[in-house]
């Protein structure tokens, strides 16, 4: 076998594998807010703080249902003009993870207006196979529970 046929299958296997280790990377964090249900925050093989678990808004940009679902419960509650690449919360958003409220599993995530997180912000608890949105909204003072929102709820939306 020549020389060059030998280096051209290194580097034919040599690609493969990096690009089934860069598939195998990128699997690793949820692409849907039904598989963050799943996710582990504590899982060490992702740099970006919150494990397996997607950030709230790449959900929002990547998963239609998750961004329909949110954007109603905004909606209904007189929200508008938060959320999506021209709303108010535009800021830093957090992973979203799997917490336990009132004994049922939800997804939790927040976000926060660009230089103003102190004071503007939006959390919000998600259970993606029944549609249900619980979320709290902060603005300078201003408080607002909106979507199905109970006792229990309330409390995790609040810490």
């Amino acid at each position: 076998m020549s020389l060059d046929l030998r280096k051209l299958k290194q580097v034919i296997l040599i690609s493969s594998l990096c690009f089934i280790s860069a598939g195998v990377y990128a699997a690793g964090v949820a692409k849907t807010a039904a598989d963050a249900m799943s996710c582990d925050p504590d899982a060490g093989d992702n740099d970006n703080g919150y494990g397996s678990c997607p950030f709230l808004g790449s959900i929002y940009d990547a998963d239609p249902v998750f961004r329909k679902d949110l954007d109603d419960a905004l909606k209904s509650a007189g929200l508008t003009g938060l959320t999506g690449k021209q709303g108010a919360m535009n800021g830093p958003d957090s992973g979203l993870i799997p917490v336990d409220a009132g004994g049922e599993k939800w997804l939790l995530g927040s976000v926060c207006e660009q230089g103003n997180c102190g004071d503007h912000y939006l959390k919000i608890l998600y259970i993606p196979s029944e549609h249900v949105v619980a979320g709290f909204y902060y603005n300078g003072g201003e408080e607002k529970m909106f979507g199905d929102a109970g006792d229990a709820e309330a409390k995790v939306l609040r810490s």
